[in-house]
């Protein structure tokens, strides 16, 4: 069981100018910080999990996972709370399965 989390969030969010733009598209560059982080705590801090934080559309959320084991162990997804909320109240999972 992994106990500790690192959020790659910040580590992601810096352009080539050295500028912080929010957040920058899940590029190769980025992917391969991922991957390097990945790579290093595996070896070192096994028990850490890498979770990446994007408000973004789904398919580039997920593919924050890479491989599913060069990359992130988990994604979060921003838009989910709300709308599973949504789903309850108002009894209706289209928002869910659009």
């Amino acid at each position: 069981m992994r106990q500790k989390v690192l959020s790659s969030s910040a580590w992601t969010r810096w352009d080539s100018s050295g500028r912080n733009r929010g957040h920058v598209a899940c590029t190769n560059q980025t992917q391969r910080i991922i991957q390097l982080l990945r790579t290093v705590l595996d070896m070192v801090a096994p028990r850490v999990s890498i979770l990446t934080e994007t408000n973004v559309p789904h398919d580039e959320n997920i593919s924050y996972f890479g491989d599913g084991t060069n990359e992130a162990q988990m994604v979060h997804n921003f838009s989910l709370p709300p709308l599973t909320l949504h789903t309850l109240h108002t009894g209706n999972a289209s928002v869910l399965t659009a």
